[in-house]
């Protein structure tokens, strides 16, 4: 009996590891899990990592060789590929990488971030402070004055890079919106230095290259890699993941007939089921968002034909009674999903949406946004649609929504008020000439 009672206790506590370490992979995102399954393989030698065809066992597997197939379209002299190849001198982990290239799909041509740090972050669901961290790298990269996120950082980064940032250069590009109309002796004066020291500084700027993107060849800015791609071959609804964003362990076998007795066999057992068990961990994380997908277009099967309009309202709670999982699971798988589908490159997260009640039916807020998107492109600019006047034709639909919930949708479409498009109608003739 004691015999038993002991295996039972050792088979509970490894089961229970087991399903606290399948927990925490489940609620991993992207960055998270490459960083994650780097480090398992570097300590333990009978992992695998399958995400790319050159993996080794034992060693984690990034480099920019997963990038450059986003950029296989991209002139090979133009910005990204230039960016591409410098990338092995600033990342160093698989997280690295990730947030490189989110930067990456947010440089301008010009050379410029066309977004702050913190929309990067929220957009491809990323740590800011390490999101920071990676643009300071990324700034040092050639030529000088690359993901700067205005002119003055553009100037400065320059003026770093060639041993000219003084603390008179530094004060001169505060002001550098005074150049326009320059004075240099009240420029002097007011930094406290002389004149000559400012005219100095100022032929020096006037070297410097405020578009350092514009010397590459011009190209479209490459497509980010989708982490599920959808859609429906010969009437049946298909669902991939991309072995990037999900990548598989291949656990090894231990030679046992090296290995039958001796001090390190019991250790090296050990390594051989803790492989065994990320394994499986991560394929019933893989397993698990290809059900949540599938479910998702499932409920949503008229969104691949007509887009957000023909949305059905679906709760992320819904989706998790229905795949055995909690909300919360679901709610962190999703974020920072995106799935390539007939209507495009899509975030996940904004296939839900809240009921919007339609007479005696319910719609989402998407056909909302439709009607006012249509009605606003259709209105006579000079006397454009008040917020008053578009809730008086929902209510002739028969849509229960409110004054404030519409100024919110037509906020959210970019759209202005009626009186700055009205005087925006204005003056189109004058710009016009």
């Amino acid at each position: 009996m004691s015999m038993n009672f002991s295996q039972t206790r050792h088979q509970s506590q490894r089961l229970n590891k087991t399903m606290i370490e399948t927990l925490a992979i489940m609620r991993m995102n992207r960055v998270e899990m490459h960083e994650f399954l780097s480090d398992a393989a570097e300590k333990n030698p009978f992992i695998e990592l399958e995400s790319h065809k050159d993996s080794t066992p034992g060693q984690a597997s990034y480099d920019v060789d997963a990038m450059s197939t986003d950029l296989a379209d991209v002139s090979e002299h133009g910005i990204f590929q230039h960016v591409v190849k410098q990338l092995p001198y600033v990342c160093t982990t698989p997280g690295d990488l990730e947030i490189a290239r989110a930067f990456l799909l947010e440089l301008d041509l010009s050379g410029w971030l066309s977004a702050s740090v913190e929309e990067i972050a929220e957009k491809y669901a990323l740590n800011a402070p390490d999101c920071a961290e990676m643009l300071v790298r990324l700034q040092t990269l050639e030529p000088a004055g690359l993901f700067a996120r205005n002119l003055r950082e553009c100037i400065s980064l320059q003026a770093l890079d060639r041993g000219q940032l003084d603390d008179i250069m530094r004060h001169i590009i505060d002001h550098l919106d005074e150049l326009r109309c320059f004075d240099p002796e009240h420029l002097a004066k007011r930094i406290g230095c002389n004149t000559s020291d400012i005219l100095e500084r100022v032929r020096l700027i006037r070297r410097m290259d405020p578009k350092p993107g514009a010397q590459f060849d011009f190209q479209e800015a490459p497509r980010k890699t989708d982490d599920v791609t959808v859609a429906v071959v010969d009437g049946k609804l298909t669902v991939t993941l991309n072995n990037f964003s999900f990548p598989s362990v291949r656990a090894l076998r231990l030679d046992t007939s090296n290995h039958r007795s001796g001090p390190n066999t019991e250790r090296l057992r050990h390594l051989v089921q803790e492989a065994r068990s990320l394994k499986k961990a991560c394929e019933l994380r893989n397993a698990t968002t290809l059900s949540l997908v599938t479910a998702i277009f499932i409920r949503q099967p008229d969104f691949l034909k007509a887009g957000f309009a023909a949305l059905r309202p679906m709760r992320m709670r819904d989706l998790a009674s229905e795949i055995g999982v909690s909300e919360s699971t679901v709610s962190r798988i999703l974020h920072g999903l995106t799935i390539l589908c007939s209507q495009g490159n899509v975030p996940a997260r904004a296939l839900f949406c809240n009921a919007v009640t339609y007479g005696n039916e319910t719609q989402t807020k998407h056909a909302a946004l439709q009607r006012i998107r249509q009605w606003v492109a259709a209105e006579d600019q000079q006397t454009p649609l008040k917020d008053e006047e578009i809730l008086a034709r929902f209510q002739k639909l028969g849509f229960s929504i409110s004054r404030r919930t519409i100024s919110k949708y037509r906020n959210e479409l970019g759209l202005v008020s009626p009186r700055l498009r009205r005087k925006a109608a204005k003056k189109a003739p004058r710009n016009a000439l």
